[in-house]
């Protein structure tokens, strides 16, 4: 009934929250079969290919992720799944120089069109570039989003580039809801390795949340 009060490019995109959400609780048969609905009800539909790749990326199917990954990113996707890809590439030996030769084409574009993404250039730049250009455009956007999601992005920023003290304050606050996201838990345990603290209960917290996450794949991991 409900299926029947949409046209049927809107029902293509029905499924994929629901994936998403399966996937994030671990469920990865059930995000399969989520986003293969979505793929079947339109054809070439992006973010359920998307979707495909990251289920395999979790399953531990490296070669089977930059397969999926490519056939996405052939087609104009936004950064997200460029550092996916370029992280899939990575986790599976190869190089990730061709997925951040697209991201900086898409970034070049953003920039063109006056778009702003500082959370998605401050995670990237955290993981896989300049951490002091990660710590201004994380700066820039807790000023402008000050919620768990930016406190984390700034806190892994600052740990990135050797500020432990700042660093741990705000991982505190971007963890301090109880919000067991595996990645926010892990820099944690990261971000209080290095300044000498206890770690277990974070990374025991952090493995709990998702006992399938992987660190060399934290973009799959990102609430954002």
């Amino acid at each position: 009934m409900l299926r029947a009060a949409f046209r049927p490019e809107d029902v293509g995109l029905l499924p994929s929250p629901a994936g998403e959400l399966a996937l994030r609780a671990g469920d990865l048969d059930r995000a399969e079969r989520e986003y293969a609905a979505a793929a079947r009800a339109v054809s070439r539909h992006l973010p359920s290919a998307a979707g495909r790749a990251r289920v395999a990326a979790a399953r531990g199917d490296r070669a089977g992720a930059v397969t999926r990954y490519r056939s996405v990113v052939e087609r104009l996707p936004p950064p997200q799944y460029l550092v996916e890809y370029g992280e899939a590439l990575a986790a599976s030996g190869g190089s990730p120089a061709e997925a951040w030769r697209l991201l900086a084409g898409a970034r070049r574009v953003q920039a063109a069109a006056g778009v702003r993404d500082d959370l998605t250039w401050a995670e990237y730049e955290a993981d896989h570039g300049d951490p002091m250009a990660a710590v201004r455009h994380a700066r820039a956007e807790y000023a402008r989003h000050p919620n768990p999601v930016a406190a984390d992005a700034l806190a892994w920023a600052l740990h990135r580039a050797g500020v432990r003290a700042e660093a741990l304050r705000f991982s505190r606050e971007a963890t301090r809801t109880g919000w067991r996201n595996a990645l926010l838990l892990y820099h944690r345990a990261e971000i209080e390795k290095a300044a000498g603290l206890d770690d277990r209960a974070s990374r025991a917290a952090s493995r709990a949340a998702d006992p399938r996450f992987d660190p060399r794949l934290p973009a799959l991991a990102r609430p954002s």
